[in-house]
């Protein structure tokens, strides 16, 4: 992970690989609220607010940056096949493995909603991968 996630503060923005700037507007328990903007975006312009778990944040940014940074756009490398809903599964599994060995219910919690995540991108590539 390029920051972890005990290191996510309120009010500070972190840059993803994909050419996001995402502003941190705070965090209950295990998740992270915040809002995004991209390249397309004027800056001060944010869009829709989300959360996710501070686990799965810390995950996707690369570092911190201004908040007025103007996002890098995604590299022009053709987007990854979608990984085998097997290999999610696999990742899950793992993760819940440590969710289940976690002491502390704040740990627990956070690898929970790690695998909630990674079995949500599992559901979305299997329906992606339906005949139509």
């Amino acid at each position: 992970m390029p920051i972890q996630p005990e290191d996510i503060l309120s009010g500070r923005c972190y840059a993803t690989a994909n050419g996001q700037v995402r502003q941190v507007l705070g965090s209950r328990g295990a998740d992270v609220f915040y809002q995004a903007r991209t390249l397309a975006m004027a800056v001060g312009t944010w869009g829709p607010r989300k959360t996710v778990s501070a686990v799965n944040f810390a995950a996707t940014v690369v570092g911190e940056v201004a908040c007025d940074a103007v996002p890098e756009p995604a590299d022009a490398e053709p987007a990854p096949e979608p990984e085998p809903a097997a290999d999610h599964l696999a990742e899950a599994r793992a993760v819940l493995g440590r969710a289940a060995e976690a002491a502390d219910p704040h740990d627990r919690l956070a690898h929970l909603y790690a695998a909630a995540e990674i079995l949500v991108k599992a559901i979305e590539d299997q329906e992606q991968a339906l005949p139509r």
